[in-house]
Parts: C-alpha cells; structure tokens; sequence
C-alpha cells in the first residue's frame, strides 16, 4: 500500500480494513456523557419515550452531520481547512469557504485539553478506587475529597503528562503503525471491562430493576424541553464539530456507503449509552443511592457505591479505567486533524508536527489544572456563572459555540454552495432517495434542530 508524502497528509494511505474504521469511528463518538448525562436524561424524561425521540433525533441530526465531515473529509483527504477549501474550488465557490475548517480544528484543540484534563481525573480515581480509598467515606466525604483533589495540581499534572504522551505517541507515527496497532488492543480491554460491568450489573440486579426503572415509558415526562435535550444530546453527545470524522474519513476508500456508517456507528454509541445506564442504575441501586448526572455522579455517588460492594474496587477499577480507554480513544481521533493541518501548513513531518501540537496541548492543559485553583477567574455566559478559569472556558466556547457553528456552517455550505454532482458522488449513496433524503435533511431540518437547540441552551443547562 502506498505511503502518504512527509507532509502532505493522507492522500494514498487508507483503513486496512472497515472494521478499523469502525472502531476507531465508535472510539471517537463515545464520550463521557454515554456515563455521567445520558442516562440522566434517559429517567428524567420519560425512560423509553426519551429514546424514541433520541432514536429520531439519531436520524435528523447526527447521521447527516457525522456524514458531512466523512464525505468532505474522505474527497479533500486532508485537514478539514484543506478538504472545505478543495471542495469549495471544485465547486466554483470562494476557498474562504476554507474557514469553516479552522472552526473544526480550533473545536477539536479545545476539546482535546478538555479530555485530557478528565482524563487525568479518571486515571486518578483508577488507581485510588483499586486501593479502597473510598470504603470510610459518606457521598459527602467523597464530594469533599473529589473538590480537594481538582484543587491539587500535582496529581492531575502527572495524568495529564501520562495521558497526552500515550495519545501523542500513539498519532505521531500515522494511522498503520499507530492507531491501527493500538485500537484493537484498546478497544478489546475496553470491551472486555464493559461487558464484565454489564455482567455484574446483571448479578447485582438479576431481577432487573434498575432496567425497568430505567427505561419505563412515561409519556407524561417527556416534555417539550426533553424533546429539545434529545436533539441537544444527538448533537454534542457524538463529538460533532471536533474534525475527527473529518480525518478518520480522509482515510476511507471512495466505495464505501457514509450515510449507512454513520447511522450504524450512531446507533452503536446508543446502544452503549442504555447498557452504560443500566450498569450504573443497578450499582447505585444496590446501595440505595440516586444516580444524579455529571460529575456528582462519577466522582461522588459512584465510588461510593463500587468501594460498598462485593469486588466492588475490581469492578470500579474497571468502569473508571474503561472511562480513561474511551478518553483515550477520543483524543487520537479530535487530535487528528490538527496534527494534519499543522504539517500541511508548517511542511513538516507528521512526528514533528504531533511533537508541536502535543507540547501545545500540554501548555493548555497545565494552565487549565491550575485555573482549577490558582489560576481561577470568573465570568458569565448565558446568564450563567462560570467560576473555572481556563477550563470552563474551554468547555463553554467549545461545546456551546465552535463545535455547533462549525457543524451549522459546514451543513450549509455543503447543502446549498457545493456543486450537486460532486457531493452525490463523494457520498456513495446506494439510492437516490437516500441521497434526497439526506440532503434536504442537511440542508433545512439538521439546520434548523440544530438553532432550536443553540436557542435553548440556557434552558437545557438548568
């Protein structure tokens, strides 16, 4: 197989196969929120009818969007800067249209340093849940510890350092070498602790409870505004507008259907989501704990909850160091395209070029530990008061502005600017009516749910 040029991206370089792509794809969709959000949301609104609204939302919002980035990342095979502005020339529209793609690579930074930073707060809780620290302490005592731990640099600047050499090792020698040698392994240890969660759960809960509690239709909950979060969590839920898909898809051979990929990789990150919230449910129930969403959740409630039952430190080793294989997952996939725009637009090496990007991350990452504490500043954002320095400003103009501008111009764009042909060809659909279907969807309902969305963000984040 033919290598790509030093510095001109993956042009010749493909997946080995469509499993890789699949797995590196599902790796780059699972995001904490599959643990800590959803299921929340799933028994705040209404159980299995928060899921039918979910399952359309899948459809209307995340298969066109996810689509968009695989097709325009697999015809430009380059950074997604690149791959806008090659499609913006062959279509006769202005290579300013490129510019979309720096919102891409600025959503995938800021969300890289974002990971990194929870990433270091798993690894943390890794090893303290293996070593019992939990078992003399109330949920009260572990928010307490979980508030002097963020407060305390040191540790977290250790995880941090561990996690972004591994995931920078991991992308500075390309896809074939790299990431195509790791995620088999990774996502076999992942699988192999998940599906020893979903087994536990099951012996803690041989009855089913927690299921039935879980995922019970209640129509009545199912409000206008946890119609609105389902289309929310469709969106952010998937890591759109990071440019991950944008580079994985780079790498995608010309025949391969996206619309039907995306939807089963989005149906995949579904399916997680319920089996993750099941586990979950049945821990907190074993010790008559309410699951509650966020980090409440995962750095209070749960391990408490693991560190009180039988094997309870194995098991909650297990769920936080799946948690820090899915971080790490992740990361390769939003660092990805920045590595690629950095060598295209520097001319160098991809190992130089994820030495820069990884010593950048870095930098970022240190100043967002210690904004945590010594660093702290305050500011207001949609009436809200952000208290976190540098990592709640990461997190809010990331997640609540570039990541769905970037997605919002980029459906646009393609829907309206691009030429027909073109895009009908780079999407490989196997119908026309697929095509139509996603189209329009792209071009007017995808735009739209995704502004009713924007518009309620204050709402859903009460």
């Amino acid at each position: 197989m033919a290598r790509s040029s030093k510095t001109g991206g993956p042009e010749s370089v493909f997946w080995s196969s469509r499993t890789y792509f699949v797995l590196a794809a599902v790796g780059a969709v699972i995001g904490f929120n599959d643990f800590t959000q959803f299921p929340y949301l799933i028994a705040h609104y209404g159980g299995s009818a928060f899921l039918i609204v979910y399952l359309f939302a899948i459809v209307v919002i995340s298969t066109p969007l996810m689509a968009v980035e695989l097709l325009v990342g697999r015809y430009g095979r380059g950074d997604p800067a690149a791959a806008i502005r090659k499609l913006a020339q062959t279509s006769g529209q202005s290579v300013a249209w490129g510019a979309i793609g720096w919102l891409f690579i600025a959503g995938g930074f800021m969300v890289t340093t974002y990971f990194s930073i929870v990433a270091a707060w798993m690894s943390g809780y890794l090893v303290r849940t293996a070593a019992n620290v939990f078992s003399p302490l109330t949920t009260d005592g572990a928010g307490r510890l979980f508030s002097a731990y963020v407060r305390a640099p040191e540790g977290q600047l250790f995880w941090l350092t561990v996690f972004l050499v591994l995931t920078m090792t991991t992308v500075h020698v390309g896809l074939k070498r790299g990431v195509e040698r790791v995620l088999p392994w990774v996502a076999l240890a992942a699988g192999v602790a998940f599906m020893a969660l979903c087994a536990y759960g099951g012996l803690l809960d041989p009855a089913g409870t927690a299921a039935l509690r879980l995922l019970a239709p209640d129509f009545a909950r199912m409000t206008r505004l946890g119609v609105i979060v389902a289309f929310g969590h469709a969106f952010f839920g998937l890591s759109l507008g990071t440019g991950a898909l944008f580079a994985y898809g780079a790498y995608l051979p010309d025949e391969m259907p996206v619309v039907k990929w995306s939807f089963m990789i989005a149906l995949a990150d579904l399916v997680i989501g319920v089996l993750a919230g099941i586990v979950i449910y049945a821990v907190c129930f074993a010790q008559g704990l309410k699951p509650g969403p966020g980090p409440t959740l995962l750095f209070e409630t749960l391990p408490i909850a693991f560190d009180h039952l039988p094997y309870g430190n194995i098991m909650g080793g297990f769920f936080f160091g799946l948690l820090v294989a899915v971080a790490w997952m992740a990361a390769i996939a939003f660092v990805e395209p920045v590595v690629l725009w950095v060598m295209r637009r520097f001319r160098i090496s991809r190992s130089r070029s994820a030495v820069v990007v990884g010593l950048a991350l870095w930098c970022s990452g240190i100043v967002g530990v210690l904004s945590l504490n010594f660093w702290a500043f305050s500011f207001h954002f949609f009436g809200q008061r952000k208290t976190l320095g540098l990592f709640d400003l990461l997190s809010t103009v990331a997640f609540d502005v570039v990541l769905p501008a970037a997605s919002l111009a980029l459906a646009l764009f393609v829907g309206w600017r691009a030429k027909r042909d073109i895009v009908e060809k780079a999407l490989a659909a196997r119908s026309p009516c697929i095509y139509e279907s996603w189209l329009w969807c792209l071009r007017i309902i995808t735009p739209a749910l995704l502004v009713l969305v924007l518009l309620n963000l204050k709402r859903m984040s009460m």
